[in-house]
């Protein structure tokens, strides 16, 4: 019997309600969802970001229970009480601690299709977070992957059922900028006429982001260009690791730290060269943008970033923890204007062509439609 779907009711579940990049694609399918007549609705369970914030301003209806103590069963069975009071066609979980969670609330609850999102298959944790995967794996009703190289990890895994597995890559809106060039450049600290070439960074402060590889790349150029600055947007545990390395290096006068800002994009619009220098990565939201932004850029050739990047002809590709070959082909492009604007307009054609947020909500509701109606 065909099942002909066409209304869902969509709960989406992420960890954080700090605004990083798996809550943008939250947002961003939230609301492209609701335009196309779907009713949603966004939990999380940490407080202290604007996610409530984003998504009253998309008419999408959010609870943040903002607990302070990490006792899952507890936040399990509290989440379990409103699915059942909500009763959704279907739950989308992003992140670990929100796929563990929802998982085992939706069992609680009756709700029988709950897909987990892997936005990239980190090592911290290790074979115990490896378990639970196989186990949340096997007992949702799909598993999206943002990147093909997320999808192909998970199907090493052995008791995720392969067809389970689903691609769908990231997308975002275009980037639009609203401020002036000038108060952007005010707003980190440089004056309106600043005409040296900017490199920059927007990632998390952790390990696996990798940004005390970008410093010590920018350390091997400083001499060389000396008018160039480094500006790092963000925050995270590593921070004060980060701008002691910087000390050490006697770069302070040279890397601006810019801190966590919910308008980056306007920061982003500053650079001249995107770096991403990341141990592991999903498909980066950041490096979304700065293809939306037509960005020269050169990121590590881990995870979903080849995905994106293809050396030489739309950006360029180093390996991971490498600042001797990241700074060489920094280099590259603060040598070569022509190249930068070359690999900038072939990166925002990609975007264009395969990353746009319309792909990704259309590819989305169609395989939404397509589990539901397996069941």
């Amino acid at each position: 019997m065909v099942v002909y779907i066409l209304f869902m009711k969509i709960c989406f579940l992420t960890t954080d309600s700090k605004v990083g990049g798996a809550e943008k694609v939250v947002l961003y399918l939230a609301a492209g969802l609701s335009k196309l007549g779907h009713q949603c609705k966004v939990y999380s369970f940490k407080g202290g970001g604007t996610l409530d914030t984003e998504c009253a301003a998309i008419g999408v209806e959010s609870v943040c229970y903002d607990l302070k103590s990490k006792f899952l069963p507890g936040l399990i069975k509290r989440l379990a009480v409103d699915l059942k009071r909500d009763q959704p066609d279907i739950i989308q979980c992003h992140l670990f601690h929100a796929n563990v969670v929802g998982v085992a609330a939706a069992k609680l609850a009756g709700i029988r299709t709950v897909i987990v999102t892997e936005h990239g298959l980190d090592e911290i944790g290790g074979s115990r977070r490896n378990i639970l995967r196989n186990i949340y794996g096997r007992m949702a009703s799909g598993i999206l992957a943002i990147s093909e190289s997320s999808g192909n990890k998970l199907k090493t895994f052995p008791l995720i059922p392969k067809n389970k597995i689903k691609v769908i890559h990231n997308g975002i809106p275009n980037v639009k900028i609203t401020n002036k060039r000038e108060q952007n450049l005010e707003s980190i600290g440089l004056t309106q006429g600043h005409t040296g070439l900017l490199i920059g960074a927007v990632s998390h402060f952790r390990r696996e982001k990798g940004v005390d590889i970008t410093i010590r790349a920018f350390a091997q150029l400083s001499e060389k260009y000396p008018d160039v600055k480094l500006v790092l947007v963000g925050s995270g545990y590593q921070e004060t690791e980060l701008r002691a390395l910087t000390s050490r290096l006697g770069l302070t006068h040279k890397i601006i730290f810019a801190g966590f800002r919910p308008d980056a994009v306007e920061i982003l619009s500053l650079f001249d060269v995107y770096v991403l220098s990341s141990y592991e990565e999903g498909i980066s939201i950041t490096l979304l943008e700065a293809s939306s932004l037509g960005k020269a850029s050169v990121v590590s050739a881990v995870g979903g970033n080849p995905e994106i990047v293809v050396q030489g002809d739309n950006g360029l590709l180093v390996p991971s923890g490498s600042p001797g070959e990241l700074a060489r082909e920094i280099s590259k492009l603060l040598d070569d204007s022509d190249l930068r604007l070359k690999l900038g307009q072939n990166l925002k054609q990609t975007y264009i062509d395969r990353f746009s947020v319309e792909n990704m909500v259309t590819a989305t509701e169609e395989w939404f439609k397509e589990v539901l109606g397996a069941k």
